[in-house]
């Protein structure tokens, strides 16, 4: 390593730790100065970079996360997660076809392919690109070997937005691998969709149980139940 990189690792490395520290303590706001200075004296450290778009990611503000994540991923595009993180908080701020060339990197450079192909094909829904969008989802989960439950889920949801919730009922029953509240209501909202309705129900009282503030949830419930004729309080 040349003597003026290492000098300014060792400059960066103090503020970069207890920026980590914050960040796994749930202060991200408290870790961008430090962090912001640390790649003043590094420039060319992806980790930094890296460590910068997830603190503004975990803030929800994604388009100032986005050029962190990008910076990092035109650096060491083979650096664990960041091209698709940086494809991601893309996603999250709307810019979809930003999001692609970055997306297509992380396919080429991320053991998790399958991920960045499900991402990929969401992109490419948000285009109205649908015919590419199912191309790219079914591309995902040929991906056997690795997780799909990720890539499970945003295919269920786009073959429901698509009006087919009959054939989303099996992709989404395996992506209940993933044990989140958000997939076991993207089924119930499936089966209802399908006509399945009381085999919905069971599945929406577990969730408005566990969380009585899901409007969703509760909603659905609601108009599952007068669906099957099943009054408050009692399920099939």
């Amino acid at each position: 390593m040349m003597l003026t990189a290492l000098i300014a690792l060792l400059f960066a490395a103090p503020d970069y730790d207890r920026a980590v520290r914050l960040i796994e303590s749930g202060n991200p706001a408290a870790a961008i100065p430090l962090l912001e200075k640390a790649a003043a004296a590094e420039a060319r450290n992806p980790q930094i970079r890296k460590a910068l778009g997830v603190a503004y990611a975990s803030l929800g503000d994604y388009r100032s996360a986005a050029p962190h994540f990008e910076r990092a991923c035109e650096i060491d595009p083979a650096l664990f997660d960041v091209c698709y993180y940086a494809g991601r908080a893309r996603y999250a701020a709307d810019q979809y076809r930003e999001a692609i060339p970055l997306l297509e990197k992380s396919v080429k450079q991320d053991p998790q392919k399958a991920r960045a192909e499900a991402a990929l094909g969401q992109c490419l829904e948000a285009l109205g690109r649908y015919g590419e969008a199912q191309e790219r989802f079914v591309a995902a989960l040929r991906r056997t070997g690795q997780p799909l439950g990720e890539a499970q889920l945003a295919y269920g949801k786009f073959l429901v937005r698509q009006g087919r919730p009959a054939e989303a009922v099996p992709m989404l029953e395996s992506a209940q691998s993933l044990g989140t509240t958000a997939a076991r209501f993207e089924l119930a909202l499936a089966l209802v969709q399908a006509g399945r309705v009381s085999a919905a129900i069971p599945h929406l009282e577990a969730i408005t149980s566990a969380d009585p503030r899901h409007d969703a949830a509760r909603l659905l419930l609601v108009r599952a139940r007068r669906l099957a004729k099943v009054p408050a309080g009692e399920s099939r």
